[in-house]
């Protein structure tokens, strides 16, 4: 496996002409975990070359402390893709990907920075839109690989490849799930054994909404759910239905695999993300 720690290392490793317009790209935060993997995976058997990249990305983090307890876990992160066969890993400083001078861009976030995660993290889109718009500037990847664990981040995505990189096909993966159902995420680091079993709630309580689907209003299947995490210490952030589409909040439901069910906790002060399309 290459490793690239410059972006002229990164631009030497891609010139080659036999793997040009070929080169499937798994963005990461490291802390890899099954998810990851699985997204490695399905990169390489559609491309090439695989590239994946380790950054973690201060500017979509608007708590320092949640920053600062991000896990990094670097050897451990390069044996699982050497296990995979990753072609390349992509490990930026802060300088590569924000260099002075950087041109600041304009991403269209639709408003999707007013509700849910946008709501609640001021400025994590906007961060997440500037690096993901630095690294595929750079990687200049034919297909790009995200997990749907974070549903409205996919949706700022597509809006990023439509302003700015239409010729760049987005992939978004189902979620990987412990056996227990809990969303793989490399926070569930962070939780202790007795944690990650609180958290196994989060599934069950979504899918309890899930079997309510046009039986019961959608107010009244929420509070269903709700009733499963208010029997475990489990702080909820927001547990709501949406428009798939546009992530505005449901009053009723609409047609079948058109809602989704966004989600929002907190166990053992991690904070934990989920969702589920109905």
């Amino acid at each position: 496996m290459l490793i690239a720690k410059t972006n002229k290392e990164l631009k030497k490793f891609l010139e080659n002409p036999e793997i040009n317009q070929k080169i499937g790209f798994v963005p990461t935060m490291g802390a890899l975990h099954l998810g990851h993997l699985k997204l490695i995976e399905k990169s390489k058997k559609e491309n090439l070359f695989t590239v994946v990249s380790i950054f973690v990305n201060p500017k979509q983090f608007n708590n320092k402390e949640d920053f600062n307890k991000y896990p990094i876990t670097i050897n451990e992160d390069i044996e699982l893709l050497k296990s995979v066969n990753c072609n390349l890993l992509y490990m930026p400083s802060y300088e590569e990907i924000y260099p002075s001078g950087l041109e600041n861009i304009n991403i269209p976030l639709h408003d999707l920075d007013k509700v849910y995660e946008g709501e609640k993290r001021p400025g994590h889109f906007a961060g997440v839109a500037a690096v993901v718009h630095r690294l595929f500037s750079l990687v200049e990847p034919h297909k790009a690989f995200f997990g749907l664990k974070d549903f409205q981040q996919c949706i700022v995505i597509k809006n990023l490849r439509d302003q700015y990189f239409k010729n760049i096909k987005l992939k978004f993966c189902p979620t990987i799930r412990e056996k227990c159902g809990l969303a793989m995420s490399s926070r569930n680091k962070r939780l202790s054994k007795e944690g990650l079993k609180i958290a196994s709630n989060i599934y069950k309580a979504m899918k309890e909404v899930k079997s309510n689907f046009n039986k019961i209003e959608i107010n009244t299947a929420l509070s269903e759910g709700l009733k499963i995490l208010k029997q475990y210490p489990i702080e909820i952030d927001y547990f709501s239905v949406a428009n798939k589409h546009s992530l505005k909040p449901n009053k009723q439901w609409m047609p079948v695999r058109n809602n989704v069910l966004l989600v929002a906790v907190i166990v053992e002060d991690v904070r934990l993300i989920d969702n589920i399309v109905i």
